[in-house]
């Protein structure tokens, strides 16, 4: 079992004292597994994602194979713990150990830590400075995209984080030369609303994606170079997310339209 990367999923936030960590939005799972991905390539290893009860629970177990089927097959393998209800994020790891994954460690990251982060384990801060750019699946007899375009992508559950129509449309007019092709919760085509694979697949086609800190911030991570990663915000830097400041460090285009 120690032949391959072990790494354990934190079970409680990094942000709230002792509040169960459950990857609650579609972002959290795809940002984990790119992790995972992206450690073990640099590594040349393949990797166990070690994941809670807490992880795994609702409409979760699809989501996760969903996310899994993007990447190339046998890089990440996937073990759910759901006899067990850890106590702390430490005493998960430890509990991991003893079912025989010796080498399992926590996630940490060092470069924008939060309150409640973890002082031991794999510091994977670098692996995000790395976008795999991987290839998605030809889904042309799905959707027909147009020759040049931008995918684009703006809603969100949060309101801190959601941008107006009339800001939508400033923001749009800076891509006046491309048709604008829209993903996730807001998208007219059924395949780009609701398939990871097509909406992938139009990322890989596109010129630039643009949009919000969402769960589409991160799938543009596995497919796009940064630099064709357009983020927009209303908020001054001191309230994004630590995923905004590393992806500004790492490349990303983030712009402020407040």
């Amino acid at each position: 079992r120690d032949r391959l990367i072990n790494l354990v999923m934190r079970a409680f936030s990094t942000v709230k004292k002792n509040f169960i960590y459950g990857a609650p939005g579609l972002g959290d799972r795809v940002h984990s597994i790119l992790l995972a991905y992206n450690y073990g390539t640099i590594n040349g290893q393949q990797v166990n994602l070690h994941l809670s009860k807490h992880h795994w629970n609702r409409n979760k177990p699809e989501s996760w194979a969903e996310i899994l089927d993007l990447f190339p097959k046998d890089k990440v393998n996937i073990i759910t713990h759901l006899d067990y209800e850890p106590k702390s994020n430490p005493d998960f790891v430890n509990y991991v150990r003893l079912q025989g994954y010796h080498n399992a460690k926590a996630q940490i990251y060092k470069d924008y830590p939060q309150r409640f982060e973890p002082t031991e384990g794999v510091d994977l801060t670098s692996c995000l400075q790395y976008f795999p750019q991987l290839e998605a699946v030809d889904c042309s007899n799905d959707v027909n995209l147009p020759e040049k375009f931008i995918t684009v992508q703006w809603d969100s559950t949060s309101k801190r984080r959601s941008i107006n129509g009339s800001i939508q449309q400033k923001i749009l007019s800076k891509y006046a030369d491309y048709d604008v092709v829209v993903v996730g919760g807001q998208s007219t085509n059924d395949y780009l609303k609701n398939s990871l694979k097509h909406i992938a697949y139009a990322m890989t086609k596109a010129k630039y994606h643009v949009g919000i800190d969402s769960g589409f911030l991160h799938l543009s991570q596995v497919y796009c170079h940064p630099e064709n990663i357009h983020i927009y915000t209303t908020s001054n830097a001191g309230k994004w997310s630590h995923h905004m400041h590393r992806a500004k460090d790492n490349g990303i285009r983030i712009y402020n339209e407040s």
